[in-house]
């Protein structure tokens, strides 16, 4: 008995229907083949990332970074980012068996409280504003940037507006509220601002910022120029939830972290000329914004030391510094004073530069403030 061929006319050609059903269950064969080789190829790639994973987590465990404050100094709110108002409390920071203690205060505004000599009429106002390196984090408030410059000015008022884990933007949007500015006289006013590299990574959210710590990028808020305008597109969690998403399950992987340090993989990548050129225009907003309630308003940007010492931590700063050279309509502070410059490089030799986790120490802070003092007489920006 022979089997009959069976025909089906697709578009008017004629298609054997057994030899369709043949290739079809070979399609069907190949799927499989290829899920089953996935699946292994996963399973496999597991079993070699999970001993990586525990022998860098036995590793690692004892040079572990945690820092804990009570009450809590930033506030996530639907606004973004915020300082707490009015509280007092302290904070550890530890690595390994080593705890490290400071202790802060915030005054009603949102600001950090900096002790300073008490003498009537103060003629100039100083406004810090940056990150936790003005903040100070890791160190009390006798031991801040600002602290050690009011010690050398008993004649300026000064106010420590620093963030921790701040931003351009955040400044930026510091400075739209009117009321953390009310109670200063609208005398002369210097703003200082602190720039790090990593405050360009936070300006645009950038891939190995998230996976280091999802929580904290996702509140920072998303700028962008458009019309001439800066316009809020909202909380960088919110314009990229699946990104966040994502990462926040790999940074829970200390194996995925260690290859994010190592690579310095990042995307966008954060020094670009676009980059800079959009961090110009959100300072240059800022102290437009500040100058409302200051008319009489010096804007100067400090540029930390160790970009200078170790240029590759800060790549294509010259072309940040010679965009400021051209607009000169923001005052900066790099790193000529090579007296001052030197006096850091002896602090490195010493390993007096930085305290346990990284930040400045109090030494560094105190020679910042004596730098920034130089730099603002021989500007005449301050007498």
């Amino acid at each position: 008995m022979y089997n009959t061929p069976f025909f089906l006319f697709v578009d008017g050609e004629k298609v054997d229907y057994q030899m369709l059903l043949k290739n079809k269950n070979i399609i069907i064969k190949k799927f499989i083949i290829n899920i089953s080789v996935l699946l292994i190829t996963c399973l496999f790639i597991c079993l070699l990332f999970i001993p990586f994973e525990i022998f860098l987590r036995f590793k690692y465990k004892y040079n572990e970074r945690i820092m804990l404050t009570s009450p809590p100094i930033i506030i996530c709110s639907e606004d973004g980012r915020k300082i707490a108002r009015g509280i007092k409390g302290e904070g550890t920071i530890t690595v390994g068996n080593n705890p490290h203690t400071f202790y802060f205060e915030t005054d009603t505004k949102g600001r950090r409280i900096t002790p300073q000599p008490n003498t009537d009429n103060k003629g100039i106002n100083c406004l810090f504003f940056g990150c936790s390196f003005t903040f100070g984090t890791g160190v009390n408030n006798n031991q801040t940037l600002p602290y050690y410059f009011g010690q050398l000015h008993p004649e300026i008022e000064v106010y420590n507006y620093g963030i921790p884990g701040g931003s351009p933007q955040e400044i930026y949007l510091q400075s739209t509220q009117s009321e953390i500015f009310a109670d200063i006289s609208p005398k002369h006013t210097v703003v200082i601002y602190s720039f790090i590299s990593d405050h360009l990574r936070r300006l645009k959210g950038t891939l190995n910022l998230i996976f280091r710590a999802p929580k904290w990028v996702g509140c920072l808020p998303k700028l962008e120029f458009v019309n001439d305008r800066i316009i809020n597109k909202g909380k960088f969690e919110e314009t990229h939830p699946y990104l966040f998403s994502f990462a926040n399950i790999l940074s829970k992987s200390l194996l995925v972290k260690q290859m994010i340090n190592y690579t310095q993989l990042d995307y966008p990548s954060p020094f670009t000329n676009e980059n800079y050129d959009f961090l110009y225009i959100l300072l240059n907003e800022t102290k437009n914004q500040l100058s409302t309630y200051f008319p009489n308003l010096d804007f100067v940007i400090f540029i930390y030391p160790e970009h200078c010492s170790t240029p590759n931590t800060c790549p294509n700063l010259n072309y940040f510094m010679n965009l400021l050279n051209e607009k000169k309509n923001l005052w900066v502070i790099s790193c000529e004073e090579k007296e001052i410059q030197e006096k850091y490089s002896h602090l490195k030799s010493l390993e007096e530069h930085i305290i346990l986790d990284g930040h400045p120490s109090p030494e560094c802070y105190e020679l910042f403030a004596e730098w920034i003092n130089k730099e603002l007489k021989s500007k005449k920006i301050i007498p």
